[in-house]
């Protein structure tokens, strides 16, 4: 009997270890950091942001991450949208949506101690937008089907259907395509 209740405690004190280690690697429990905290707040961001181009843009959320290893480094959004566009209203898009979630991020308060630099630029806010006709394929052809910005540059690039890679149509500092933006829409601030 006594053997029994021995094993039985020796049990109960593995699940419990084994919750409390497993709680820890998925975050569940409160953190000296408070990680919990700030990934909750880029999830809000995220979620909010995604609703707000779903309705001004058409634009849909495919993905999201970043790098957050102590604090929150960056921050990124993927989009689908479902028109065949050119350079120009490929860049003309990536910049509005970088720059609004640019704002969006800054603008949440709550964030604002977890951030590795406030105000967060485009250069840790990163977005890329996959451009699919209605079927979920690629344009494939002279049309930007995919753009997206990286280390301070903005990438436009084609699918080619015969190396199923994509190619590089043109690239551009994020600073020339911010100023093209500007000077014609005066949209930007």
């Amino acid at each position: 009997m006594m053997l029994q209740v021995a094993n039985t405690l020796f049990y109960i004190c593995c699940f419990l270890v084994a919750i409390v280690s497993n709680g820890e690697n998925m975050n569940i429990s409160k953190n000296e950091d408070n990680s919990l905290d700030y990934e909750i707040y880029v999830n809000e961001i995220i979620r909010n942001f995604a609703r707000e181009m779903r309705q001004k843009y058409n634009l849909y959320s495919k993905a999201d991450g970043g790098r957050m290893p102590h604090d929150v480094e960056e921050i990124e959004m993927d989009f689908i949208f479902y028109q065949k566009v050119n350079i120009e209203q490929a860049r003309e898009l990536e910049v509005m949506v970088t720059e609004g979630f640019v704002k969006c991020i800054n603008a949440h308060e709550k964030i604002r101690p977890f951030l590795r630099e406030y105000p967060f630029t485009y250069k840790r806010a990163l977005v890329s937008i996959v451009f699919y006709d209605s079927n979920n394929n690629y344009w494939m052809g002279h049309s930007v089907d995919f753009v997206f910005n990286i280390r301070g540059e903005i990438f436009y690039k084609t699918f080619d259907p015969q190396t199923k890679k994509f190619c590089l149509l043109h690239k551009e500092p994020y600073e020339k395509s911010l100023e093209i933006v500007r000077n014609k829409n005066n949209a930007i601030p």
